[in-house]
């Protein structure tokens, strides 16, 4: 985050006089947090508040705010320190506990960004170690200093709801989004996360709003459609997926994507014909195309189990048609491999697509190649003990 390569300098440029006496204690950490001595700096400023010359004063209390945001924004100092940022934060509300005149008021207030910027910052670093309830109140935090400010900051609203929604606070992650689509925010992030929440949330009406909105705003864009559509492929509108993405191939013909998605809606409402041609024609466009080339052996896969499933429960005397019905699940099990074999081959380590691959070797009685398959499934099992 480039936010943090701020925080020190803020910090430096608030150790200025600031009219107030100063007690020795005030001055000794006030020097060190200049010089960087930041272990000397805490304890000269927890020794001031402690001391009746200096405990009764803003200053006081100032300064151990800002010797405390020193050591927020100093990564090795920080780890020694627990909740430096709340420190922090304490010790500016007790300044203005002591001294409410303007004057001291209009210096808290300068120390509002910087302590903003150190708490965005926490929870940057909360986010990327995966503590999204730390990172939601850090991040809830910074945006609530701010606001003192009368600066509305969208970056830690967005990722108050981005924090929530990893930490399972649908509620809340959802009133964030909300906030941000209602205030026109021009970010796509925004419309599918909250999409994905009012799914979860099971709001079904909502989440159709919210791809509705996506096109209405972004209809310039064709990601717009694909996330539009995304979202109504989870709720289970084939058809709406699947008037969205007409629309969108009307605009850009020639975008793997849209084929890919259009593809999907094809093949859940069973429109076989048209989900392979929609597939095909994804990697026509594109043949190194991942997800196309895995759904395209999914689709081959699902297929050949659909019909040999057909023909296995046949009554005995349809000799005939049980075995029209195994050679064509068999065709379609080998059209399959060779996209299974790609999907391996791109991802070496995906032993669902080598079990899946296996089993049709297997099936299709290919010793040999099944043998190997589970050669490559045992070692891929090794290396992962």
């Amino acid at each position: 985050m480039t936010k943090k390569i701020f925080i020190v300098a803020l910090a430096l440029l608030g150790t200025f006089e600031i009219g107030f006496s100063q007690s020795k204690l005030v001055k000794t950490a006030t020097k060190n947090l200049s010089s960087q001595s930041l272990d000397k700096a805490v304890e000269a400023i927890n020794e001031a508040i402690k001391d009746p010359e200096s405990m009764y004063s803003a200053n006081t209390w100032i300064v151990r705010g800002r010797v405390y945001m020193g050591v927020a924004a100093n990564a090795f100092f920080a780890r020694n320190y627990v909740n430096a940022e709340d420190s922090a934060y304490a010790s500016f509300l007790k300044a203005l506990e002591l001294d409410l005149s303007d004057k001291n008021q209009i210096l808290v207030s300068l120390e509002w960004p910087k302590l903003a910027l150190a708490y965005y910052n926490k929870g940057a670093d909360k986010f990327q170690e995966k503590k999204y309830n730390e990172a939601t109140s850090a991040f809830e935090k910074s945006a609530v200093l701010s606001e003192k400010n009368g600066a509305l900051d969208t970056s830690a609203i967005f990722n108050i709801a981005l924090s929530a929604a990893n930490d399972d606070q649908l509620e809340k992650a959802a009133e964030k989004y909300q906030f941000l689509v209602d205030c026109k925010y021009p970010m796509m992030g925004i419309y599918t996360g909250l999409g994905d929440v009012y799914f979860r949330l099971d709001k079904k009406k909502e989440a159709e709003q919210i791809a509705a909105l996506l096109v209405e705003r972004f209809g310039e864009d064709s990601i717009a459609y694909t996330s539009a559509a995304a979202i109504n492929l989870r709720l289970g509108n084939n058809e709406k997926a699947e008037k969205i993405l007409s629309e969108a191939l009307a605009k850009w013909a020639t975008t793997p994507s849209l084929y890919l998605y259009i593809g999907i809606a094809y093949e859940n409402g069973n429109q076989e014909n048209k989900a392979e041609a929609a597939y095909k024609k994804a990697l026509e466009l594109n043949p190194e195309y991942k997800e196309a080339v895995y759904n395209l052996g999914a689709f081959y896969v699902n297929k050949g189990i659909k019909i040999k499933s057909e023909a296995d429960n046949l009554p005995l005397e349809e000799t005939q048609k049980y075995e029209k019905g195994q050679a064509l699940a068999n065709e379609a099990l080998n059209k399959a491999i060779p996209y299974l074999e790609k999907v391996i081959a791109t991802q070496p380590d995906n032993i669902d697509a080598m079990t899946t691959l296996k089993g049709i070797y297997t099936h299709l009685r290919k010793t040999e190649e099944a043998k190997k398959m589970q050669e490559k499934i045992d070692a891929l099992g090794a290396t992962k003990q």
